[in-house]
């Protein structure tokens, strides 16, 4: 899920070393896929570091908290192809950097091997969503 901004912008970075004198476009449709809503070219900015970087400003009406399909396509000067295609939702208040936030200090919790897991993050985490039974996975309440 990819949230976008009340003024329904999203800027997205593409690799494009493998992709010389790419071309790229765009499709908004509803989530099931059968209906178009907006589609348009796209202008890639010089992103540094080998990244172009493509901005996408919906023209159309957006419903707040809908989710829609967002279909970027790119075609190369050689003819190859490819699309990338993500479910978008417009809402500012997904709380990103908390979540951002607790996926790291999980992640960063399962390699520290010398913490017991009463004392990582993990120990939250199992004794949240498995009502601190005993390791069993027959045993967590879910």
């Amino acid at each position: 899920m990819t949230p976008i901004d009340e003024n329904k912008n999203l800027e997205i970075m593409v690799e494009n070393d493998a992709f010389k004198d790419a071309s790229y476009s765009y499709e908004i449709r509803s989530i099931s896929g059968d209906s178009l809503i907006e589609k348009g070219d796209l202008e890639a900015a010089s992103g540094t570091d080998g990244y172009d970087v493509l901005d996408i400003s919906a023209r159309m009406d957006l419903k707040q908290d809908m989710e829609y399909m967002l279909v970027v396509k790119l075609k190369s000067g050689d003819g190859r192809s490819a699309s990338y295609y993500t479910r978008v939702v417009v809402n500012d208040n997904y709380h990103e950097s908390q979540l951002l936030n607790a996926a790291k200090d999980f992640h960063d919790a399962t390699f520290a091997f010398d913490k017991l897991e009463s004392e990582s993050v993990i120990g939250t985490y199992k004794q949240e969503y498995t009502g601190g039974g005993t390791g069993d996975p027959t045993d967590w309440d879910m």
